[in-house]
C-alpha cells in the first residue's frame, strides 16, 4: 500500500533576535510505499510569495539511499523585491536590480550525506552598499560540495564598474572556495585585475579568510595617472602629466589593509604642477627654502619621480615623494 501526507500550508518563524530569515510559507506532500518514499516541498517568504525554493526528495527504502534536488524561482530583484526581504541580515544592500538562481542536488544514506553539488548564477545590473555604487556584477559559481562548501577551481567574478571614491572598472577575479568547517569557506584568489586611477592593477595569488585575514599578495600596477594617484592625498591646486608603474605587497590584518614598502615610479619624464594658496599660507613661516620649493612645484618638469608608501594595520600612513 501507499501512504500519503499532504501539507496544505504552514508558516515558519525565526525566534532568534534579530531574525535570520523572514516568515516563511511551507507547502508540500509526501508518499511512502514498500520500496520507496517521495516528498516535495515549496518554501516561500510570506511577504514575497513569488520567490520560492522547491525541493524534491526520493528515497529507496530497500537500498537505504536517497536523493534530494532543489532549485529556486522568482528571485528577480526590483523595487518590489529586495534581498533583505529574503535575508534580513542583508540590510546594507540597497537598490538591487538583477537575478539570482540556485540549483543543486545531494545523495544521502542512513549515515548521512554521501555527496552533493550545485550551481549559483548571480547577475545584477546594479546595486548600492554603504555609499558604494556597483554595476554589471556577474558571479556564476559551480559548487563541488554543498557541505562543507567547496567550489571547482577557476570560478570568475566580474564587475563592470565600482564607484566608491576612486572608480574601478573591468574588475575580474578568478578564485575558488576552500572548505573551512565549521565556518564559511576560505577564498583562494588565483588572480585579480581592474582598471584603477587611469591604469591597470593586477594582484597575484593569495587566500582570504572571512575572519579578516589575507595572505600577502603581490600587486603590479602600470599606466597609473600621476594626478589621479596624488589626488588621493590632496586635490587642491594639483595638475600635471605622467604615468606611474610599480610592484608592492599588500595583505589584510584583522580586516585592515596593510601596505609595506610600496614603490611607484614614473614610466617616463613628465610634469607636476602644484599651486596651492592654502599650502603656501600654512608654510609661509617655514622659511625661504620652502617658498622656493613651492614656487618650483608650480610647473616642475621631472625626469624621474618615485612615490613610496607604507600603511600599518592601525591606519598610520607614510608617504614620500621624490623628484629629479
Amino acid at each position: 500500500g501507499v501512504d500519503t501526507l499532504l501539507l496544505k500550508q504552514a508558516t515558519m518563524d525565526d525566534l532568534w533576535l534579530p531574525a535570520r530569515f523572514p516568515t516563511l510559507s511551507v507547502t508540500g506532500d509526501a508518499s511512502q510505499g514498500d520500496a520507496s518514499a517521495t516528498a516535495t516541498l515549496r518554501v516561500s517568504p510570506v511577504a514575497a510569495p513569488v520567490a520560492a525554493l522547491d525541493v524534491d526528495v526520493t528515497y529507496n527504502r530497500r537500498r537505504e539511499i536517497g536523493r534530494a534536488e532543489f532549485s529556486t524561482s522568482g528571485l528577480v530583484f526590483s523595487e518590489g523585491l529586495q534581498p533583505k526581504a529574503l535575508w534580513p541580515g542583508l540590510t546594507l544592500l540597497e537598490k538591487v536590480f538583477g537575478e539570482l538562481a540556485l540549483r543543486g542536488e545531494a545523495r544521502f544514506d542512513s549515515e548521512g550525506l554521501i555527496d552533493s553539488g550545485g550551481r549559483m548564477d548571480l547577475s545584477l545590473s546594479s546595486f548600492e552598499s554603504d555609499g558604494m555604487q556597483v554595476s554589471g556584477f556577474s558571479m556564476p559559481l559551480r559548487l563541488s560540495s554543498l557541505w562543507p562548501v567547496e567550489s571547482f577551481p577557476d570560478q570568475r567574478l566580474s564587475i563592470a564598474r565600482v564607484a566608491d571614491g576612486a572608480e574601478l572598472t573591468d574588475v575580474e577575479l578568478d578564485y575558488r572556495l576552500i572548505p573551512k568547517p565549521p565556518g564559511p569557506p576560505l577564498l583562494e584568489i588565483a588572480r585579480a585585475g581592474m582598471n584603477l586611477l587611469g591604469g591597470r592593477v593586477r594582484m597575484g595569488r593569495t587566500t582570504y579568510d572571512p575572519d579578516g585575514q589575507m595572505e600577502t599578495a603581490l600587486v603590479e600596477a602600470e599606466g597609473l595617472d600621476l594626478v589621479s594617484v596624488l589626488s588621493l592625498i590632496t586635490s587642491e591646486g594639483l595638475g600635471g602629466q605622467g604615468r606611474l608603474k610599480g610592484r608592492f605587497p599588500v595583505r589584510l590584518q584583522d580586516g585592515s589593509l596593510v601596505v609595506e614598502d610600496a614603490l611607484l615610479e614614473a614610466e617616463a619624464p613628465g610634469i607636476l604642477r602644484f599651486d596651492s594658496p592654502e599650502a603656501a599660507q600654512t608654510l609661509s613661516a617655514a622659511g625661504d627654502h620652502v617658498n622656493l620649493l613651492l614656487s618650483a612645484l608650480r610647473n616642475f618638469h621631472y625626469d624621474t619621480l618615485t612615490l613610496s608608501a607604507d600603511k600599518s594595520a592601525d591606519g598610520e600612513t607614510t608617504l614620500l615623494l621624490s623628484l629629479a
